[in-house]
């Protein structure tokens, strides 16, 4: 592999060879096992990113789904028959959100080294989990509505380029009176090209129909 300075690294994006999916403009595909500099050693289906920003990105989808059962599963057992006792419904939603932020905040972005933040910021989303919809050649089918509503109206949205920055919020359901699926990943869209009117507002993606990705340290 030929040399790349870190200026050079910090405005173009490497992308390993993966069974996923290759996301960006790939100045080459990184042979299983070799490195650049300033970047962790690459494994064979493992992304290695560097984003524009010069912060190393890296897939953490595997952990999200493990989160996402694991959510699904302590209120589906637990917090849900809690909620229930005969007719009368008692609200145990603020402490379960309690336990499921620690649960991947401490589970997930404490477990991986450099991430710069493990809490969500002032805009209710987590900075360190980008989300990046799986686009087929008709697009992507999304949500969105305008944040801090008090009856949020979501409107089917076709998305179409890839150069949306989404930031992970958390896990979102119809409804919470029945089983909990986490059905939809959402989502704050923080910069676009194709899409600068929606910046600041938030969309719902099919959860399992995306890769999440987090930023560690900056090269």
């Amino acid at each position: 592999m030929p040399y790349l300075s870190r200026a050079y690294l910090k405005r173009t994006w490497l992308v390993e060879v993966s069974p996923r999916k290759e996301y960006g403009r790939c100045y080459k595909r990184l042979e299983p096992g070799r490195c650049v500099e300033g970047a962790p050693s690459t494994r064979p289906g493992f992304f290695v990113l560097i984003h524009t920003s010069g912060l190393l990105m890296e897939d953490i989808t595997d952990k999200i789904f493990a989160y996402r059962d694991c959510s699904r599963h302590l209120w589906n057992s637990y917090f849900l028959n809690l909620n229930t006792k005969g007719e009368i419904w008692l609200d145990y939603q603020d402490e379960f959100e309690a336990i499921n932020s620690i649960l991947l905040e401490d589970t997930v972005l404490r477990q991986k080294s450099g991430v710069q933040s493990i809490t969500k910021n002032e805009g209710n989303y987590y900075q360190a989990i980008r989300v990046i919809p799986n686009l087929g050649p008709l697009g992507f089918e999304a949500l969105f509505a305008p944040p801090a509503q008090s009856h949020t109206q979501w409107t089917v949205i076709q998305l179409k380029a890839d150069d949306n920055d989404f930031r992970f919020m958390g896990f979102f359901d119809w409804t919470t009176a029945q089983t909990m699926e986490n059905q939809y990943a959402r989502v704050r869209l923080i910069s676009s090209g194709s899409l600068p009117q929606y910046i600041g507002y938030d969309f719902l993606l099919e959860a399992w129909n995306v890769v999440y990705m987090t930023e560690s340290k900056e090269l």
